[in-house]
């Protein structure tokens, strides 16, 4: 099924612009980025999306051709803004020389994470947690700087329960706390 789907993204049978367009890309990028940082939709050839050193985030239609047809339009647009607040972490990381711990990828999403639950949008940390957990590997790949996508899911759906129900869950509202607070020392908030 995933074939047909990057084979339609080929043939630019995609609905990648309507939910770019719904996941207001552009805006993200105004708010979040550095100044010169700028999103783009492309055919990859692979679902994929990544911030290059040259200040260009590029977001593959073939990866908003999986997360349509696994999460559906509206939640693939919430995951979206998730996606490519994750590669503007990357631009923060690289042009702002904002520091982090441990692996680069992991803080990539506490960035988006926390970006988007002091924002109110806990509904594009569930989609993006729901994606990484239908469409990933439980087990971390050696030659990937990426870990698993379950280990994603399950560090993005902690700090996400615990800013939504900080009462139910307080060892992660705690471990969101921290980060929350740690993330807006880095960037001077």
């Amino acid at each position: 099924m995933i074939a047909a789907i990057v084979l339609a993204a080929l043939f630019h049978l995609t609905p990648a612009p309507d939910i770019a367009r719904a996941a207001d890309l552009h805006g993200l990028v105004n708010e979040y980025a550095p100044p010169g940082v700028t999103v783009r939709l492309a055919n990859c050839g692979v679902p994929n999306a990544f911030y290059d050193l040259n200040g260009h985030i590029t977001v593959c239609n073939e990866l908003i051709m999986v997360m349509e047809h696994t999460l559906g339009p509206d939640s693939a647009a919430q995951a979206l803004r998730f996606i490519v607040l994750h590669e503007i972490g990357h631009a923060v990381f690289a042009i702002d020389d904002v520091p982090f711990t441990g692996n680069e990828e992991l803080a990539a999403d506490e960035y988006a994470t926390v970006m988007l639950l002091e924002a109110g949008e806990s509904e594009a940390t569930l989609a993006a947690a729901d994606l990484f957990a239908k469409i990933g590997s439980a087990v971390d790949d050696p030659t990937d700087p990426h870990p698993s996508e379950w280990r994603r899911a399950m560090v993005i759906l902690s700090y996400t329960e615990g800013a939504i129900h900080p009462g139910e869950y307080p060892a992660d509202f705690e471990a969101f706390y921290r980060a929350a607070s740690a993330w807006n020392r880095l960037l001077g908030r």
